[in-house]
C-alpha cells in the first residue's frame, strides 16, 4: 500500500513539474509576459517583506492543556530581547505563585508527518499511534526551561534556574531567587 502511495506522489510531482515547465516556457515566449512576471515577483516580495517587518508581532501563546507551556509565535531575531521577555514572563508567574516549571518553545506549524508545536496548544502529548506527538520531538525549537526548587540551606526561600536553548542545546543559564512569605 505504501508503495502505491509513493508511486502516486511521484507521478503527481512529475505532473506538477511538467506544468511548471510549460508555464515558464510560455512566459519566456513574450517580453511582455517576462516583464509582467518580474513585476509580480517583485511585488509579492515587497508585500511579504512589509508584512513580516511591520505586521507580525511576537506573542506568547499559553497552552490550554499544559499551563506551564508557552509557544513563542514570530520570535524576534535578537536573542537577548527574547530572553529578557521570557524572564519577565517567568517573574510575573512567580509573583502570582503559579508555577514550579515553565517551558518555552517556538511556535511551529505542520510539516511532514508531525503537527508542529502548535499541536500542544489544545492537545496533550500522544506517544503512540501512526505519528507520535511529544514535546521531545521538537527539542530544536525549545527556547527556555524554568524550574523552581527549595533552597537546601534555607527552607523558607526558593531558587529557580532558567535555562535558555538554541537548536536543542543549552546556551545560557540564569538563577532567580524567590522569598517565601
Amino acid at each position: 500500500m505504501e508503495i502505491l502511495l509513493i508511486i502516486f506522489l511521484l507521478l503527481l510531482l512529475g505532473v506538477l513539474l511538467y506544468l511548471v515547465f510549460r508555464v515558464v516556457k510560455w512566459i519566456f515566449n513574450s517580453k511582455a509576459r517576462i516583464v509582467f512576471s518580474l513585476i509580480l515577483v517583485v511585488l509579492f516580495g515587497v508585500v511579504v517583506g512589509i508584512n513580516k517587518l511591520f505586521f507580525q508581532n511576537m506573542e506568547f501563546i499559553q497552552s490550554n492543556v499544559y499551563p506551564d507551556l508557552y509557544l513563542v509565535k514570530h520570535p524576534i531575531k535578537d536573542k537577548d530581547s527574547i530572553n529578557n521577555m521570557i524572564e519577565k514572563r517567568v517573574l510575573a508567574q512567580l509573583q502570582n505563585g503559579n508555577t514550579n516549571t515553565t517551558q518555552f518553545y517556538e511556535y511551529t506549524t505542520a510539516w511532514g508527518f508531525q503537527n508542529g508545536t502548535k499541536h500542544f496548544i489544545n492537545h496533550k502529548e500522544d506517544p503512540g499511534g501512526f505519528s507520535s506527538e511529544e514535546l521531545n520531538n521538537y527539542q530544536e525549537f525549545k527556547m527556555a526551561y524554568f524550574s523552581l526548587s527549595k533552597s537546601k540551606k534555607d527552607t523558607l526561600n526558593y531558587y529557580g534556574i532558567l535555562r535558555y536553548f538554541k537548536d536543542g542545546y543549552e546556551v545560557k543559564k540564569d538563577t532567580i531567587f524567590k522569598k517565601r512569605y
